[in-house]
């Protein structure tokens, strides 16, 4: 189970076919994340798109972290289907990794395909500042220590 929403808007006492395409992207993004070896810890995130929210966790070997386009949040689930907007030049601040390289990996999550990975060097108690590919609704994104 997650403690992250990750529904498609569809209702919680069924499991339609499309949530269940959802929990099947959901599975194959953490399948190989070893959260609890990676002992994580809460990631300090700040974007440069004021209707874009992000979260994250993260330990010494890599992490995990997640930015959604919350500009439709109240709307109903028909208006937020035919409202996407590509979310373009996003870049994340992020305050909690190690030092080191690091190899970031987007993950589409209404496709379930991974993007074309790039790397980031950051600094223990520094901002690590990146640019994100451009993105529709949300994405998800693997951390790795190189």
């Amino acid at each position: 189970m997650t403690p992250a929403e990750w529904n498609s808007g569809g209702s919680w006492s069924r499991l339609t076919p499309e949530m269940k395409a959802d929990l099947s992207r959901l599975a194959q993004f953490t399948q190989d994340l070893p959260l609890a070896k990676l002992n994580p810890r809460a990631l300090k995130i700040a974007n440069s798109d004021a209707v874009v929210r992000a979260w994250g966790v993260a330990g010494n070997e890599g992490g995990l972290f997640w930015v959604q386009d919350f500009s439709t949040e109240g709307k109903s689930i028909d208006e937020v289907r035919s409202l996407v907007t590509v979310r373009k030049n996003v870049q994340v601040e992020i305050i909690g990794l190690d030092d080191g390289n690091y190899l970031i990996q987007p993950f589409d999550t209404w496709q379930g395909t991974y993007l074309d990975a790039f790397e980031v060097n950051c600094k223990a108690n520094e901002i690590c500042i990146f640019a994100l590919p451009d993105f529709t609704s949300d994405m998800a994104f693997k951390i790795t220590l190189e």
